[in-house]
């Protein structure tokens, strides 16, 4: 799915050292501004440099912005702040607090009477919106932001409505071909052709080379490769004008997942790895990780799982050292370094007056009392740097406190998430449990990290014996919390309200997981879920019944392995319009036949002398082969095989595998 952006103000991407020396000469200023709307502006400035690649120092910069206007009683400074507040929040998925600061800001905003000031707040709700996947609502407000334009005739910001209204289009057109296997963008279409226009009206360069680009994007999703090409191409030939690198690179980007969908990938390698050494002479982390990112699809895509493992790797350590951690301290170091700069300017600047005055005084007095100026002076630098030196070493030592704390903390929530294991294991059901009630079973359950999001459960009820194998979105922390809400409502379905076939109690699940989650609620939601492979077997009549979301069952019989299909609704979907229920699937059992239900991590693991996936393939030929062994016997030889095949590599998801013997 192609991934378009909305446009809050279109900021060109200029040589990164560039643009750094713009904004070290915008911050050296800030001083010498009084507590006026010129140094309100001159804040904004910097946070809108600073938001794309430091949004913690760029908040901290939009705050005094908005603190220093709520004092001058400035409301077009104060209703920036709270819309750059906003959209921080929303670009940290608390859209209940950035919604709460939007809509402050569009009642603070209907006092000044301001169309294109409205019209910045309806933009900027409309984009909050549209993340949360409401694109309806995204729709609304961004018309009443086009009329607030139209009112004030700013043409500019009426073209960026049409790219945004497009780019909205898209997703609620995209949804549909989704369903319907029928590809067709028409509001997605005229609205960015829309926007061209205005723009080649307005002669603006930059504006026109992201609607060209957007186009470009379109028309590869429409299969319509030679006009992608077309449209990409001159994008690139505007970018290259305007000396915009990082432009440069996003349009390279999408000239490389066209030449994917034409199946060129050699070309779509080249112009990935060609963006990839410009990011890196741009000293861009974030663009060098999405470049990461597609050449491993790339090589997913081909089949070369080995090279995708590799960029893998490297995608994850960058991304792991973007971390909020990483911020915070950056965000600690700067603004000490920033404080001591400008202090030590101060005295500098304090100690040149200083020295001029005593020298026109003193000179006066003839050689000796030069000397003994030159004496004081060279005493008064000593120490200023004595004093610069325990500053500094002060900073050094908060930051040690910091990184302590940090490391103190770090160690509290890894013994919290270590008691969620131990409150996890507790819950699950204990070995001496499972033989009870099915002496002929294993279970092979290897959790990626120290909690688990997959879960395996068991239960009687009646002449029926139950068991799941059951794939939370997701692994660690947020995957136990899921698996703790799957394990109760299965036990509330089978134990509460009496439902004894798989697949009502799959109905019930899906039903309770999405009223929980609030799947579809107006507010708020949350898109997660699980896949499960659902077990009864009744002993008396040698029955099994299974039901499945997205998991199957493989049944070994006579030396044959089954596999029974699961149903493609995954759990968590549920809607209260729609009719779909789970498949009952009911089969007799004949002694000595083995059952496996399981989840996808086994199948999914990197390794091998390759470094490719298992698959299911290989998974049903080593079942195949040690089905004959006693339960125990064939939880050690998966355990064995899975840790040779991994190797050194990292394993990249839960794995949870029943058998069960008859």
């Amino acid at each position: 799915m192609r991934i378009f952006s909305f446009i809050f103000l279109l900021l060109l991407f200029a040589d990164s050292a560039a643009q750094k020396n713009y904004l070290d000469s915008l911050k050296l200023s800030v001083s010498k501004f009084d507590n006026d709307t010129n140094k309100v502006i001159l804040l904004y400035k910097i946070r809108d440099i600073e938001v794309n690649t430091n949004p913690d120092i760029a908040l901290a910069y939009s705050d005094s912005a908005y603190l220093l206007s709520t004092k001058l009683q400035y409301i077009k400074g104060q209703v920036f702040g709270l819309l750059n507040s906003g959209e921080y929040y929303q670009n940290r998925a608390e859209y209940g607090k950035a919604a709460d600061l939007l809509f402050k800001a569009l009642k603070l905003a209907d006092q000044n009477e301001s169309k294109n000031l409205l019209g910045s707040c309806y933009n900027k709700i409309a984009v909050c919106f549209c993340y949360q996947q409401k694109f309806e609502k995204g729709l609304e407000y961004f018309s009443l932001a086009l009329k607030n334009y139209e009112l004030s005739n700013n043409i500019k910001s009426q073209g960026i409505m049409y790219n945004n209204i497009a780019s909205t289009y898209y997703y609620i057109e995209y949804y549909k071909y989704q369903k319907t296997n029928i590809i067709s963008f028409p509001n997605t279409l005229e609205n960015h052709q829309k926007a061209l226009k205005i723009f080649e009206k307005l002669n603006d360069s930059s504006q026109i080379m992201l609607s060209y680009s957007n186009l470009g994007m379109l028309y590869s999703d429409m299969k319509e490769y030679d006009k992608s090409l077309k449209y990409l191409g001159v994008a690139a030939k505007i970018a290259d004008a305007l000396h915009g690198q990082q432009d440069k690179i996003f349009i390279m980007g999408n000239t490389a997942r066209t030449y994917r969908y034409m199946e060129q990938n050699d070309k779509a390698i080249r112009l990935y790895e060609q963006s990839l050494e410009i990011a890196k002479q741009l000293g861009n982390t974030s663009l060098i990780k999405d470049r990461y990112y597609d050449l491993m699809e790339t090589y997913e895509h081909l089949e070369k799982y080995k090279e995708a493992f590799d960029w893998f790797q490297k995608y994850y350590l960058l991304y792991d050292s973007l971390s909020a951690f990483q911020s915070a301290k950056q965000l600690s170091e700067l603004e000490a370094v920033y404080q001591n700069e400008q202090k030590q300017k101060e005295i500098e600047l304090l100690n040149e007056k200083d020295k001029s005055n005593k020298i026109i005084q003193y000179a006066l007095a003839g050689g000796t009392v030069l000397l003994l100026l030159f004496a004081l002076l060279l005493y008064n630098r000593y120490r200023l740097k004595q004093k610069a030196n325990n500053m500094l070493e002060q900073q050094n030592n908060e930051i040690h406190e910091q990184k302590n704390l940090i490391e103190e903390k770090n160690k509290d929530i890894t013994d919290s998430i270590k008691y969620a294991q131990r409150i996890q294991n507790a819950i699950l059901p204990s070995p001496d449990q499972i033989k009870n009630l099915l002496p002929h079973c294993f279970v092979f359950f290897k959790p990626k990290d120290i909690v688990s999001g997959d879960f395996f459960w068991f239960d009687k009820f009646g002449d029926k014996v139950f068991f799941a194998a059951v794939d939370c979105t997701g692994h660690g922390v947020p995957g136990a919390i899921m698996s703790m809400l799957g394990y109760n409502l299965l036990n509330q379905s089978l134990n509460e309200h009496g439902l004894s076939k798989p697949n009502l109690i799959l109905n019930a699940l899906n039903k309770g997981v999405s009223k929980t989650l609030r799947q579809k609620s107006a507010d708020y939601s949350v898109n997660d879920g699980m896949d499960i492979a659902l077990c009864a077997i009744d002993f008396n009549t040698l029955t099994l019944e299974y039901a499945g979301a997205n998991n199957s069952l493989y049944l070994i019989s006579n030396g044959k392995i089954t596999e029974i299909n699961a149903d493609k609704i995954a759990i968590g979907t549920y809607d209260s319009g729609k009719t779909e229920s789970y498949t009952n699937n009911e089969l007799k059992l004949n002694k000595g036949d083995t059952i496996y239900v399981f989840t996808d991590g086994f199948a999914d693991q990197f390794g091998g002398p390759k470094g490719k996936k298992f698959k299911y393939k290989q998974l049903q030929q080593v079942l195949l082969d040690n089905a004959h062994l006693p339960a125990e016997e064939q939880r050690k030889k998966l355990n064995t095989i899975f840790g040779n095949w991994k190797g050194e590599l990292e394993q990249i998801d839960d794995v949870c595998i029943i058998g069960v013997k008859i």
